[in-house]
């Protein structure tokens, strides 16, 4: 008897058995030598391994004298394991060793657990005998064209049995690794496991200088709490507080590690927005910064409606007003020393006057100051930052109608605290994002900012160059800004979303969150999260926020989006819409004359799971109440105020909502004859919301009124 293996060590994918493989076959040649005929029985020893195929005569008799030549034996892998296909000849017995291994282990999270270690998870795999983790490092281009050459390859761990599913492993700090789970079996002949060329990828992960992270902040009267556990090895801890969220802000307490957890305790000024974050100290030296915790605890805030004539002496632009696109903002805000400022922008082409105008409010939001920062002729707007450094940031745009790829079409330029200019990033027309070219910066779109260190983030809109079908087509695109160079590159076009009406950027613990409003792909809200910007752990793949029904590419969406923040557990969006398939007393749908009602959405930062629900419940078909879009101001991890105009018969009333991090509602307050749009995105100063209005009496440029609003912020 001879039993020959066309393949004697099979390989099976993660999904196991379900369409990966052809028949395997054995093909074996005997001959009956004895005066009698003899039985033959072909079986597998583990069938949850082996199976033999009914293509394959698994008993017959061969006959004395008789010759069986190349027969053949059909098996599958069903399964991770070793089995032998068994050959039973008579009273003989002989057998062919079968070792079935995964080719795809899958990682299903790689997280950092300690200040030189991260935790690997992956599925169990039924059958194997055990796992094989390698590391992958980068040790450099060693010149030739073999990728796999460049890398440094280590075992860092191997398990043995199925049931082991994570391993706990140290490494370096700031070092991308790549990490692979190999699982292989075992007998006592061999160890197999596949072959490299059949192997997953793997996933890739960078260790960060963790830290503490600070378990909760609390108030009590006029003070904060702030509460943390400590870190094995740390020597000991720096406390820091800012009122800008990416800030680090300064160090108001320092403590040894002599204690398991600890807590701090000082007195704040009311009606103000804190954020606090931890640095751990090592013999090694620092950790990250952890990620931030706001709180606040509410003040003498105070309701005004001031009218702002001084606005009015300068003509004001404004964009795309009383339509679902975006209504950009050109009108800004931002606190210094303890008093409000207010950024608006000027542009007349018939004089040549491009201008920022930036007014210093009284207590009593009355006008004490106005400074005029010129600008250079520009085409379109794009947006005002007040940067974490204390630097703002201005952004303005230019045509390029002939699609040059060397035309500067956006400009970013760096002023001081002061006000003086300092350095200007430059971006061409020719930038690639998913397609080439811009030929009108921020068109039908936004520009919102976002800063971490000396990093701007800037997601906006563009309209791009001419595409085969002869079309200009209009998406979104992002940039990244050195700050200290004042140098422009583009971000990852995995964010890409055509059309794009309304763009939001968020930083927050160590991830980017980019928010935008499309028409067609997709036809949603789409929410992105980058991982690749230092995360502890991984994220979450988002599903859409908000599917939007009619046509790919109808550019009414029956939605409009007012903020998006990001909470301790929930990234929070709010914004007005008709019902699509969210019911609203009864009715669904989208088009038509159907009204809007006010929504929000909250999206899990570590699961992806999206919760959608009304604020408003204004029957869609039958009401006359019309809704504004909504603006959300941050005051806490866990507090958020939402504002938004309801009109009637002529007469309007501001709601003042309140809802926490996992959207209940817990505050709410009506203020009559009171407005607020899209036309800017309030902010919080000496415990009021604060914002303006620019009402058009006549032509745009010409007559208005504009009023100061300001509402308690409370809860």
């Amino acid at each position: 008897f001879n039993m020959l293996g066309y393949d004697t060590s099979a390989y099976i994918r993660a999904e196991y058995w379900e369409n990966f493989h052809p028949a395997r076959r054995l093909s074996y040649t005997c001959a009956n030598r004895t005066k009698e005929a003899v039985p033959i029985k072909i079986e597998s020893s583990n069938t949850d391994v082996v199976e033999i195929l009914s293509t394959t005569e698994t008993e017959r008799t061969l006959r004395a004298g008789g010759v069986l030549n190349n027969e053949i034996i059909y098996y599958d892998n069903v399964g991770v394991g070793v089995a032998d296909i068994v050959v039973t000849v008579g009273d003989n017995v002989y057998k062919k060793r079968v070792y079935s291994v995964m080719t795809n282990t899958e990682i299903t999270k790689i997280t950092q657990t300690a200040y030189r270690s991260v935790t690997i998870e992956w599925d169990k795999v039924p059958g194997s005998s055990g796992y094989r983790i390698v590391r992958h490092s980068y040790k450099g281009d060693d010149g030739d064209d073999d990728d796999d050459d460049d890398e440094l390859h280590e075992t860092v761990a191997t398990l043995y049995g199925e049931d082991q599913t994570s391993v706990t492993v140290s490494g370096d700090w700031e070092v991308s690794y790549r990490y692979q789970v190999i699982s292989f079996v075992q007998d006592d002949i061999r160890t197999m496991e596949a072959e490299p060329a059949a192997l997953s990828a793997g996933e890739y992960f960078i260790m960060l200088k963790k830290g503490a992270e600070i378990t909760a902040v609390e108030t009590s009267g006029s003070d904060m709490i702030v509460r943390w556990d400590a870190m094995e090895g740390a020597l000991r801890y720096e406390l820091y507080r800012s009122e800008m969220e990416n800030a680090v802000g300064n160090c108001v307490y320092t403590t040894e590690n002599n204690s398991r957890s600890f807590t701090y305790r000082e007195k704040v000024t009311k009606g103000t927005t804190y954020y606090y974050k931890l640095v751990t100290v090592y013999p090694e030296g620092k950790s990250d910064i952890s990620g931030s915790v706001a709180q606040f605890i509410p003040g003498n805030g105070k309701k005004r409606s001031v009218h702002c004539k001084t606005f009015s002496k300068s003509g004001y632009i404004g964009l795309y007003p009383g339509t679902e696109i975006t209504n950009r903002s050109c009108a800004y805000y931002y606190q210094k020393d303890g008093k409000f400022h207010v950024v608006r922008v000027h542009q007349n082409k018939k004089k040549k006057n491009y201008a920022l105008k930036v007014y210093t409010m009284d207590t009593a939001m009355k006008v004490k100051s106005k400074k005029t920062i010129k600008l250079d002729s520009f085409d379109t707007w794009g947006g005002f930052y007040q940067g974490i450094d204390g630097n703002f940031y201005v952004v303005i745009g230019y045509n390029n109608f002939k699609e040059s790829k060397k035309k500067t079409v956006i400009k970013v330029i760096k002023y001081s605290s002061k006000w003086k200019k300092m350095k200007t990033a430059s971006i061409k027309g020719g930038v690639f994002y998913t397609f080439e070219g811009i030929t009108v910066p921020f068109d039908f779109g936004n520009c919102r900012m976002d800063m971490q260190g000396t990093t701007l983030y800037i997601m906006t809109s563009r309209q791009m160059f001419t595409q085969s079908d002869g079309i200009r087509h209009q998406s979104n695109i992002g940039f990244e800004i050195d700050t200290i160079n004042m140098k422009a590159k583009t971000m990852w076009d995995g964010y890409y979303v055509s059309h794009s009406f309304n763009q939001f950027i968020k930083y927050k613990d160590h991830a980017l969150y980019i928010l935008d409003h499309g028409d067609a792909y997709p036809r949603a809200l789409n929410l992105e999260v980058d991982s690749d910007y230092g995360m502890y752990g991984n994220l979450p793949i988002m599903p859409y926020l908000f599917s939007f029904k009619g046509k790919s590419g109808n550019n009414f969406t029956g939605c409009e989006v007012g903020s998006m923040e990001i909470g301790r557990e929930n990234v929070l969006v709010c914004g007005t819409a008709q019902p699509h398939k969210h019911a609203v007393k009864g009715v669904t749908g989208f088009g038509g004359k159907l009204k809007y009602n006010v929504y929000l959405i909250l999206a899990n930062r570590k699961t992806g799971k999206v919760k959608f629900r009304w604020l408003t419940d204004y029957n869609p078909k039958t009401s006359s109440v019309s809704v504004g879009i909504p603006q959300m101001v941050k005051l806490a991890e866990d507090r958020f105020a939402i504002l938004y105009t309801t009109q009637a018969k002529k007469k309007k009333t501001l709601h003042y909502v309140v809802v926490n991090d996992i959207g209940e509602k817990i505050y709410s307050k009506t203020f009559a004859g009171m407005d607020l749009t899209d036309e800017s995105q309030p902010i919080l100063f000496n415990g009021s919301i604060v914002w303006t209005e620019t009402d058009w009496l006549d032509d745009w440029e010409l007559d208005w009124k504009t009023t100061l609003y300001s509402v308690p912020a409370v809860y």
